[in-house]
């Protein structure tokens, strides 16, 4: 009977052992769920963020281009308004030489 007492205080003791080590592994699965959790979320953070960066860079080129664009058109009017600018200077030179060429021809 002896014996079969200390069998039983040695299971006792086993099982108490067993049910901490449960509840050790249980807290530790706990906590390491809680970091997952958290890492999942920080992850989803950093997507999101990762997105609107993308969306900004996206609206940025779009500006770029659209000013390159505008400067394009810019310089093409300035080449325009060159060219104009030399025609109107050719014309008064032309009118002034005629303008002379009339007096000219009026004095004599």
């Amino acid at each position: 009977m002896e014996k079969l007492r200390e069998k039983l205080a040695t299971l006792r003791a086993e099982i108490d052992a067993a049910n901490e080590r449960a509840e050790t592994s249980e807290q530790a699965l706990k906590q390491l769920e809680d970091q997952q959790t958290d890492r999942d979320q920080e992850l989803i953070s950093y997507q999101n963020r990762i997105r609107r960066l993308e969306d900004e860079a996206q609206m940025r080129e779009d500006q770029l281009d659209e000013a390159k664009q505008f400067q394009r058109d810019n310089e093409a009017t300035l080449n325009e308004s060159d060219v104009l600018v030399k025609k109107v200077v050719t014309l008064e030179e032309r009118f002034d030489d005629t303008e002379s060429k009339l007096r000219e021809a009026l004095e004599k």
